[in-house]
């Protein structure tokens, strides 16, 4: 009796500590996997502001962004450069020749959300999209063009750098995750351990 007693409760251990495992390895990948969104770049570009300019680039679609992505003047020209809002710019993202998200050029500056401020250097100024439009993953391609060329000569090389903002509210799932793993690996210590002392003191017949 006493023999599958000490089987029922080795097997509870490792069943606690396999299922710790599993928590504990969930937290570590949504954690992963929200860091490499906030660094992604899909997108960046220079871009002469100073006289009528048309581009396309190639921008690579990998993260949903749950907050929108949004254009970024890299920080050593965001020093000089305060733009109200992207006014002087259209922008949209195509798949082929057709256009799947039109870029926001009027929210001003100021307004754009970022809970990601701390991960990257630059000054936010315009949306490509608001919240996550679900595109598929894929290349895709930006394609920009100055409609009012601006005076100041700092504009005549712009450094433009694209990033998602996803939504730090993804990590909770994986708080909880790590809280529960680190529960149901110290139950399945305290109880191995319960278990080695029982052994001990009870010695097989």
């Amino acid at each position: 009796m006493r023999y599958w007693i000490r089987l029922i409760l080795w097997v509870l251990v490792l069943a606690l500590g396999f299922f710790g495992v599993l928590c504990l390895r969930f937290d570590h990948s949504v954690t992963k996997r929200f860091q490499a969104e906030v660094e992604a770049v899909p997108c960046e570009f220079h871009l002469d502001a100073t006289q009528p300019t048309h581009l396309r680039i190639p921008f690579h679609h990998g993260y949903e962004g749950l907050h929108g992505c949004v254009l970024y003047l890299r920080e050593e020209k965001s020093k000089f450069l305060k733009f109200q809002d992207a006014s002087f710019l259209e922008f949209s993202l195509l798949d082929g020749d057709t256009v799947v998200v039109e870029g926001d050029n009027s929210t001003p500056c100021k307004e754009i959300w970022s809970d990601s401020a701390d991960h990257f250097s630059g000054t936010p100024f315009a949306y490509l999209w608001h919240a996550a439009p679900h595109l598929p993953y894929q290349d895709y391609t930006l394609e920009v063009e100055v409609k009012t060329p601006q005076a100041d000569p700092a504009c005549a090389d712009l450094s433009v750098v694209v990033h998602y903002h996803p939504c730090s509210m993804v990590l909770l799932g994986g708080f909880y995750a790590r809280i529960i793993g680190i529960v149901s690996g110290g139950l399945a210590l305290i109880l191995a351990l319960g278990v080695v002392v029982w052994q001990r003191r009870r010695p097989a017949e």
